[in-house]
């Protein structure tokens, strides 16, 4: 098929902001896509053959159940624990005081950032399960203190609860 199509990218959050932005390009802020779509209105162009094929193979090529949406099954208890490289994603790395060191690429991160990164992972994979300080030190593969880990979680995350019963939101 022989149809023209225009791309745009498209900012809807009316509260987004983008500096400095290149000119001339198919870019369209909040601001601009009210009058982007009545422009998009007063075209008035028939509609041939060809459209109609396009409008009917996209039709046909329609997934009402997003596959990619749908995670692998995997449990907490199967997943490998412990810390990665941030540079090459090497599982051997060496926490020496401060600093967390990857013996592949000699990359060094601050292990407070290696936690949070940690954290976020853990977030994605089990978005249900409370951030708590024991399963967070677990999950990192038991290389940093629950001192520090408790330490990441409080200065990043709102606490609830007292003791045994202590989470992060």
């Amino acid at each position: 098929m022989k149809i023209q199509v225009m791309a745009y990218v498209i900012f809807i959050h009316p509260e987004f902001t983008l500096y400095q932005m290149p000119p001339n390009q198919n870019i369209l802020l909040p601001s601009l896509l009210n009058k982007h779509l009545r422009e998009l209105n007063k075209i008035s162009a028939p509609l041939h053959s060809e459209h109609k094929r396009l409008a009917r193979l996209i039709n046909d090529r329609h997934m009402s159940d997003n596959q990619l949406a749908k995670k692998p099954h995997y449990s907490y208890e199967e997943l490998r624990k412990g810390a990665t490289c941030l540079k090459c994603q090497s599982w051997h790395v060496k926490v020496i005081e401060r600093s967390t060191h990857c013996l592949s690429c000699s990359f060094r991160e601050r292990n407070g950032e290696v936690i949070l990164r940690k954290l976020g992972e853990y977030q994605v994979l089990f978005p249900d399960k409370e951030l708590k300080t024991d399963r967070i030190y677990e999950w990192c593969g038991k290389n940093y203190s629950k001192e520090s880990v408790r330490r990441v979680l409080s200065q990043n995350f709102e606490e609830k609860g007292t003791g045994k019963g202590r989470y992060y939101v």
